[in-house]
């Protein structure tokens, strides 16, 4: 989903507006979250990231990107993906099978500097995707969509294969915001019918 919506950046207009889009859309999930679901509170998820790695992506991204300078990105991001997938873990390596550097304690002392992916005893969110090592994927992306802008790709890639796909792919993030209420509605309505019937006890 992340590397996907890297990729996807490569076909906006104005990445930076697309990103202050998401990150007010994630605020607006803390605010809901904090106030009607505290215990499943949402305080750096996947849309704070992913708003975050827009407006990142706008101000660094200016011109164009060669083929060659994409692909050397491309590869680098996914090392450094690899290389900061433990620091939540307190270390610097390949996915637990090699440690190479262990991270100073006090960076995972502080709830401030949990976003990063200095993960601290007392920060908790429902959804948690941190900076690091989730950045890295979504400019591997980026990189990457380099070549789909360029029709690099295989033509599959290029095909139309299904129009219904396609409209709903331009509204994801409506689709994503009501997709959640819409479900806890209809399963509240279904357990409410269940129990009134004796098929479901509390």
């Amino acid at each position: 989903f992340v590397f996907i919506s890297g990729v996807s950046s490569r076909y906006s207009k104005n990445n930076i507006k697309r990103g202050l889009i998401v990150l007010a859309v994630a605020a607006a999930m803390t605010v809901c979250t904090f106030f009607f679901m505290r215990s499943q509170i949402v305080v750096f998820g996947v849309l704070h990231l992913l708003g975050l790695c827009m407006v990142l992506h706008g101000l660094v991204y200016r011109g164009g990107v060669e083929k060659s300078s994409a692909f050397f990105g491309f590869i680098i991001c996914l090392v450094l993906y690899a290389l900061t997938w433990g620091v939540s873990d307190g270390y610097i390596g390949f996915f637990g099978i090699a440690r190479f550097i262990e991270l100073p304690d006090f960076l995972h002392r502080h709830y401030f500097l949990s976003p990063l992916g200095f993960l601290s005893p007392d920060f908790y969110s429902s959804d948690y995707f941190p900076v690091l090592p989730w950045l890295f994927l979504f400019f591997a992306g980026s990189f990457l969509g380099v070549a789909f802008r360029q029709g690099s790709m295989p033509g599959f890639f290029y095909r139309r294969h299904s129009l219904f796909l396609r409209r709903i792919g331009r509204h994801t993030l409506i689709i994503y915001i009501l997709h959640q209420p819409v479900l806890y509605g209809l399963l509240t309505l279904v357990f409410m019918v269940l129990e009134k019937s004796g098929l479901y006890i509390r």
